[in-house]
């Protein structure tokens, strides 16, 4: 028995490099803040996304795509392929909003996104 599994461990692990390659070429959008759930008073939000170094990106807001002048800050990790950026003052809307990175130009399914509410202004105040 332990000679017949080191031969099919061998062929497994000469497939593995194979795939890390393509996993390396193809990572991931991450949004890192603000997370899924969150609420936020203000109808302005900063948005921090990591993605794969050479991608581009657009943002989009509830669908609608965001002036690309709010990225306030770029950083560059060499070591791990990836590029951290900082979108300042994101408009949202009050009430549900959906925000969206998506690459451009690339893999269409290098994509994220995130739900939040902003708290609306008080309609009617009793006392």
């Amino acid at each position: 028995n332990i000679t017949s599994s080191t031969p099919q461990a061998s062929p497994t692990q000469v497939k593995q490099p194979q795939t890390a390659p393509n996993t390396a070429i193809s990572p991931k959008i991450t949004i890192l803040s603000p997370t899924t759930g969150t609420v936020i008073d203000s109808p302005a939000a900063t948005v921090v996304i990591q993605l794969p170094l050479k991608t581009k990106i657009e943002l989009l807001v509830n669908g609608k795509v965001i002036n690309s002048n709010l990225v306030g800050r770029s950083e560059l990790d060499e070591a791990n392929q990836t590029v951290t950026q900082t979108w300042y003052g994101v408009p949202l809307q009050a009430g549900d909003n959906t925000i969206a990175a998506r690459a451009i130009g690339g893999d269409p399914s290098l994509t994220s996104s995130v739900n939040l509410k902003v708290r609306g202004v008080p309609v009617k105040l009793s006392i």
